[in-house]
């Protein structure tokens, strides 16, 4: 069963779901194409049509219910937590993990020294 966690953004309620792993690999090939325009732009003209482009193009595809209006009414506190509910739900074992190999890493490379 996939966890959800509900946000609220531009006065909806939404609820943001847990995706499959094939579902996020759809999602990152269109994604990853326009962070590298936002990365390669020449100029701040390019890079905002980059940015737009994500906002509204690529949050709409990510969270089924969002349309490109939402987002323009949307305040960038709410994008923040439509993106933290994400990362909360997709990458959750790397949150508790992490603190743990950091550990683990810094203990080794004490012993080391």
């Amino acid at each position: 069963m996939p966890r959800t966690k509900e946000v609220t953004i531009a006065g909806k309620k939404l609820t943001v779901t847990e995706r499959k792993i094939k579902e996020l690999e759809a999602l990152a090939v269109g994604l990853s194409e326009s962070v590298d325009a936002v990365l390669k732009a020449d100029s701040s003209k390019d890079a905002m049509g980059a940015i737009t482009d994500i906002l509204y193009k690529h949050i709409p595809e990510i969270f089924p219910g969002i349309t490109k209006e939402d987002v323009r009414e949307a305040y960038l506190s709410e994008i923040e937590e439509l993106g933290n509910a994400f990362i909360e739900l997709h990458f959750f074992a790397l949150k508790r993990l992490l603190p743990g190999l950091i550990a683990l890493v810094q203990a080794g490379t004490k012993g080391k020294m």
